[in-house]
């Protein structure tokens, strides 16, 4: 079947809502690198749009009951005319199977997980310097004026000031994935903590925190000049690889390609890892209760498994099913105590 291209401004000329079911219909049918840049168009153009998308993926849970069967016949119903004539009907069709199947919207996690997000972002025209940042517990993923698009974790700040011989990044803190538009003639240059990574396009992710940051690259090839190297000299680094910088030193190794897309998905994984250090990283997107642990025994235990971001009270359930502990809510902060411990 031929795939309809849309432009921007068909999709602006609709209400808010109703451009919000068209591109369920669209995300249904299939991705499309045209559709993934339109949608992100269509989302900073005005922030009426990122409520109604957000009030379209709760959608979900009111179709969630549907059984297979039922998501058929509602499809079936939906293709009798095209789409385009009748997209309410296949709009139904694709929110339940997104129900059903999951995964099928692929912008969804941090829209639908903050349905207030608002983008932090200024102009200065004189100095064409840009400020963008997300907000505790939120991702955002903004396309520059190269088209380059960059997608923030929570709270996380950068600047963006391109001039005519560069493009250049300055990551004040936080955690960022880049997705770097190709021209040799103006390098993409990224400064965090210190340290420098130069590409000219390529796909990385930069973290930075407590003087000190890391780079994982995922395709291309990035240089990266780190001021704690001794003779700072640039160190090149192939896909695959990460370097971790600090004032103890800098390390190249292999890179945990998978954590990269995760946290793009609202997730987080753990491989042995010390509950104490899971909750740390886990309160970074807490916009609520925070995760409590005072037990050293109980911080001490290592677990596996991903988890959902956006819930922390599920993340403590499923800790306390699967080992000895349990949780004692307060007004502020879900608390992780051995199952032996008597309440207060």
């Amino acid at each position: 079947m031929v795939r309809a291209v849309i432009t921007l401004e068909e999709v602006l000329a609709r209400s808010p809502a109703d451009a919000a079911a068209l591109w369920l219909v669209r995300q249904d049918g299939g991705e499309s690198e045209h559709d993934d840049l339109v949608f992100e168009q269509w989302l900073q153009a005005d922030p009426a749009n990122g409520r109604a998308w957000a009030r379209a993926c709760e959608a979900w849970e009111g179709v969630a009951a549907l059984n297979a069967p039922e998501v058929d016949e509602l499809r079936k119903s939906s293709s009798r005319s095209a789409w385009w004539r009748d997209w309410r009907s296949a709009a139904a069709a694709s929110i339940a199977a997104v129900a059903i199947g999951c995964g099928v919207l692929h912008w969804a996690p941090y829209i639908a997980e903050q349905p207030r997000t608002q983008i932090a972002s200024q102009n200065d025209p004189a100095s064409r310097l840009r400020t963008l940042a997300t907000l505790t517990g939120e991702r955002r993923s903004f396309i520059l004026e190269d088209r380059s698009v960059v997608t923030l974790n929570t709270d996380s700040k950068l600047q963006v000031r391109f001039g005519p011989a560069e493009r250049r990044i300055t990551l004040v803190r936080g955690q960022v994935y880049f997705d770097v538009a190709h021209d040799a003639t103006k390098p993409f240059v990224v400064e965090s903590a210190g340290a420098t990574i130069t590409a000219t396009g390529t796909h990385f992710e930069v973290e930075t925190a407590d003087e000190s940051m890391r780079v994982i690259l995922v395709e291309g090839r990035v240089q990266v000049v780190a001021p704690w190297a001794g003779k700072p000299k640039p160190i090149d680094l192939l896909p695959g690889q990460q370097l971790l910088a600090s004032r103890s030193g800098v390390t190249v190794g292999k890179a945990d390609l998978a954590s990269v897309s995760e946290w793009q998905n609202g997730l987080v994984s753990f491989h042995d890892t010390p509950l104490s250090q899971a909750v740390l990283e886990l309160n970074r997107y807490a916009t609520g209760k925070r995760l409590l642990i005072r037990d050293p025994k109980v911080a001490a235990i290592r677990i596996s498994g991903s988890f959902h971001t956006s819930d922390l009270r599920r993340f403590a359930r499923t800790i306390a099913e699967i080992y000895p502990v349990r949780t004692i809510e307060s007004a502020s902060t879900i608390e992780l105590v051995s199952r032996g411990r008597l309440p207060r």
